[in-house]
Formats: structure tokens, C-alpha cells, sequence
């Protein structure tokens, strides 16, 4: 049977407080300042910005099933943003 010790309860509040406590303030400072669509954005860019910093960080090339989730990510991104990037309708 496991036992939590009282040393790691501190160091599990420390950790909850300097790094999740802090990002969730932030975030929700932030919803304060900003609409929740561009929150929605930059969401969805966070995994994005990590993908393509794993590529010139550490020189890994995607995987084409991981090529397929950037591009989905990408696609969200400027439909979420209301960025339109080809014009599908062919009434113009």
C-alpha cells in the first residue's frame, strides 16, 4: 500500500501552484482582455507552434499521419479566424 508523504504534498503543491495555477490565472486574465474566439485560436495553434518547433529544434520529420493532424490544425485555425485562404465557391 502506498503512503502520499507530507514531503511530497508539498512538492505537489508547489508544482500545482508555479506552473498550472499560474497558466490557468493566466488564461483566464486573459479571457478577460480578449474574445474567446481568439482564445480558440491560439489554443489551437499551441500544438501547431510545438510541432513545428519539434522540426527545427530537434530536426524530427513528421510522420504523415502527423503531417495529416498539422494540416487539420491549420485548416481549424483559419476557419476558426474566418481567414479565407481558397475561395470554394464556385459562384464567383
Amino acid at each position: 500500500m502506498a503512503i502520499v508523504t507530507p514531503k511530497q504534498i508539498i512538492i505537489f503543491l508547489i508544482i500545482a501552484f508555479t506552473t498550472g495555477g499560474a497558466a490557468i490565472f493566466l488564461y483566464y486574465y486573459g479571457l478577460k482582455r480578449i474574445s474567446a474566439s481568439v482564445a480558440s485560436i491560439c489554443e489551437l495553434a499551441f500544438p501547431l507552434t510545438a510541432v513545428v518547433l519539434e522540426y527545427f529544434v530537434h530536426g524530427n520529420i513528421l510522420s504523415p499521419v502527423q503531417w495529416m493532424g498539422a494540416a487539420v490544425l491549420l485548416i481549424s485555425i483559419l476557419k476558426v479566424s474566418g481567414i479565407k485562404v481558397f475561395n470554394l465557391n464556385a459562384e464567383s
